[in-house]
């Protein structure tokens, strides 16, 4: 990629290397409210809205694989720092993760859900332009 267009990581992707998979979940949920498919439940949970707001917004850009995965798992209502430990959406976050891997963003795995071993946000940025400049 040496055109000198820097490739756009998703808001998902930018939150997951600055804050780990909790931000990248949370950032996903928003997506999902922002296309109302998604709604506020009882104190602290969200549910997933009635089919007809998911066929409204099938003519705009899918969600996200990990939006998708969070969305699936809202059949019941759910608080946000719950959706974290289902096992679809920990393994949805580790798909993600493996791109970012595979351009040097990541060194290590922290297998505990926080941050560790995770590039801060900028450094992120800087290397990923670095990488996809000079290759």
């Amino acid at each position: 990629m040496s055109d000198g267009t820097a490739v756009r990581l998703e808001p998902h992707e930018i939150a997951l290397l600055g804050q780990g998979p909790p931000a990248a979940v949370t950032v996903a949920v928003v997506d999902l409210h922002l296309r109302g498919l998604v709604e506020a439940d009882l104190p602290g949970t969200i549910r997933a809205r009635v089919a007809d707001a998911v066929e409204a917004v099938g003519a705009v850009r899918p969600p996200s694989p990990l939006a998708a995965a969070v969305h699936g798992c809202l059949r019941a209502p759910a608080a946000p720092k719950a959706l974290v430990k289902d096992p679809g959406i920990r393994l949805a976050v580790a798909v993600v993760r493996i791109p970012l891997a595979e351009a040097g963003l990541l060194h290590g795995v922290d297998g505990g859900g926080g941050h560790a071993g995770v590039l801060g946000r900028d450094a992120a940025r800087g290397q990923l332009h670095r990488r996809r400049h000079h290759q």
